[in-house]
């Protein structure tokens, strides 16, 4: 399946370069583009291991009553129970297994760049499939690695000439 993936990839990039007019630029009709920013951020996952983030928002109750009632009481145990597990896993021996640290494929790379340059496309849902694909790949990348793509994502939105990339990214 990997040597699947991989023709895919090609294909994916011949097509981005064909129907751009500059290099490396996904032109075309809107449908082509929303439709290749989804193919890039899919194909990128796919040279990812599936993982959920550690550092991910974890959403709590929905109950607001619930919340207010029960959210005193289970504080303090919560408190004490995350006390201990803080402390087993800082001397744990995997600690660089859950640091989810790997090599970084050429593949992921080029396809968050594809992504990055699809937020400033004029097109809303075309930004938003990109918008959507960043988060998706960002999810499965490391917190190091992660930082990164936020740094070039506030590197886009610096520009005030593309002011497009605040519709997308934001």
């Amino acid at each position: 399946t990997f040597r699947g993936i991989e023709l895919l990839w090609e294909q994916a990039i011949l097509i981005a370069e064909g129907s751009g007019s500059g290099s490396r630029s996904i032109g075309g009709t809107m449908v082509l583009r929303k439709l290749l920013v989804k193919l890039f951020a899919r194909l990128g996952c796919a040279y990812l291991p599936p993982r959920v983030a550690a550092w991910r928002y974890q959403r709590g109750k929905r109950s607001l009553v619930e919340n207010l009632t029960k959210g005193s009481v289970t504080t303090n145990t919560t408190t004490a129970n995350n006390k201990n597990e803080d402390t087993l896993c800082d001397h744990g021996a995997d600690s660089s297994v859950e640091n989810g640290l790997f090599p970084i494929p050429d593949q992921v790379e080029d396809a968050m760049d594809q992504l990055l340059r699809s937020l400033t496309d004029p097109s809303t849902i075309v930004r938003w499939s990109a918008a959507k694909g960043i988060g998706r790949l960002t999810e499965r990348l490391p917190a190091i690695c992660a930082d990164d793509v936020l740094d070039a994502l506030l590197q886009t939105c610096s520009d005030p000439e593309r002011d497009r990339a605040w519709h997308g990214a934001c």
